[in-house]
């Protein structure tokens, strides 16, 4: 496995921390989305700024809030947003208004060339610190290019969408996971449902994408999955009512633990056509409140790298290698019209077309998630006769002839 190098900002912490004396950053996720101009999200300390995709004052409670403008954002590593330093706006009669202003960074999934010395270009040499267009998102080595902020240019609009580019920004999309902006008693029920189940089986396995299954029956509820995803996230287990510890089911696979698990669940509590990116999954872990409640390790903002006090999930220590995890075969018929295609082969093949990956960190937490989504879609999408599970290779299957054609 290639790790990458370990992000360094230490130049930009002493740069930011000294704005961010005086100036009031956007919450996480509020890169400004155009239709809400004005002063999105800087308002004043220990306020919820409405429409800004801010923290509610108590996590985990008003979580309505959370899911306005929840932007795709330059990250670290270890996926807490990185801020940068905006130059100031002016007054309406044109004067500067005082040092930049510490602001969370759009990105563009796609690198945008606007020429030599292009006004992304000029933008991105003009923060403190610099940044380059196009740039490398730590968060998982993929080239990216920065939307310029500034709104107007009017002093107060430094953290919105620069007004040229509003076109640019691109939101996370969230889907069924919206439920996780329900009560809490939602979940909690939820939960309750599936450990009455999970508690009560006599065998417990995982299936072709690594969803927990009880007595051969999958547990293919959304909201019971993100129940499950968020339990595992906060404790490390699941429990019956009588506290009694759930034993989970282990493939096999190197290295695999309950985050495996809760991966995977989150892949089921997503929309099947969705995507579960390394934002998604910082955001949704917020919502939900896993870091302020997690047993495990986390890391805390500084205002530089991530909100200042804000906690977030560490999972520096988590591996994922896809061939590993789904080294199986595939057997079933293809629904092409009114007709059925007999198809036979690796999971790798159908659903990933060979391409492995193979990292850590939050990236690839996120990837495992969205890879468990695709395994389940494929198999809803298609009439699947036989599939090997997840971290299992089968002669049954694999040597198997090609279905016959119908």
């Amino acid at each position: 496995m290639t790790k990458k190098p370990v992000y360094s900002l230490l130049s930009a912490a002493v740069a930011i921390a000294l704005m961010m004396s005086t100036a009031q950053a956007a919450p996480d996720g509020s890169g400004g989305k155009p239709e809400n101009p004005g002063n999105n999200g800087q308002g004043k300390p220990g306020e919820n700024p409405g429409g800004g995709g801010g923290k509610p004052d108590k996590p985990g409670r008003g979580k309505g809030g959370l899911y306005s403008d929840l932007l795709i954002l330059n990250r670290s590593e270890n996926g807490l947003p990185i801020f940068s330093g905006v130059q100031a706006g002016t007054e309406e009669e044109g004067e500067a208004v005082g040092e930049p202003v510490a602001c969370l960074q759009p990105i563009t999934a796609a690198p945008i060339d606007d020429g030599v010395d292009g006004p992304i270009d000029l933008y991105a040499e003009s923060l403190v610190p610099p940044l380059t267009n196009p740039l490398t998102n730590a968060a998982n080595d993929k080239s990216v290019s920065p939307v310029p902020l500034g709104g107007t240019g009017i002093a107060g609009e430094e953290c919105d969408v620069a007004t040229d580019f509003v076109a640019y920004p691109q939101e996370v999309l969230f889907g069924r996971l919206n439920l996780g902006r329900a009560p809490t008693q939602v979940l909690r029920q939820q939960l309750s449902d599936v450990t009455d189940v999970l508690s009560a089986a006599s065998q417990l396995s995982l299936d072709s994408a690594g969803r927990l299954v009880a007595d051969g029956v999958a547990i293919d509820s959304p909201g019971q999955n993100l129940a499950i995803h968020t339990e595992l996230q906060k404790y490390g287990g699941l429990k019956a009512k009588d506290q009694t510890p759930i034993v989970l089911p282990n493939p096999g696979i190197a290295g695999f633990s309950f985050l495996d698990i809760a991966a995977s669940a989150l892949g089921a509590a997503a929309d099947k056509g969705g995507l579960v990116n390394l934002d998604l999954v910082v955001y949704d872990n917020r919502i939900l409140n896993i870091p302020d409640l997690t047993q495990y390790d986390v890391f805390t903002g500084n205002g530089v790298i991530g909100e200042s006090g804000e906690k977030y999930m560490d999972y520096s220590a988590y591996q994922y290698k896809r061939s590993d995890t789904y080294p199986g075969c595939v057997r079933g018929y293809f629904i092409e019209g009114e007709t059925t295609v007999p198809f036979h082969g690796s999971l790798m093949q159908y659903v990933f077309a060979n391409e492995d990956f193979d990292d850590d960190n939050v990236f690839a937490f996120a990837t495992a998630a969205d890879d468990a989504r695709r395994v389940i879609a494929f198999v809803h999408d298609n009439i699947v006769t036989n599939v090997d599970s997840i971290g299992q290779r089968t002669d049954a299957i694999c040597s198997a002839p090609t279905p016959p054609t119908p």
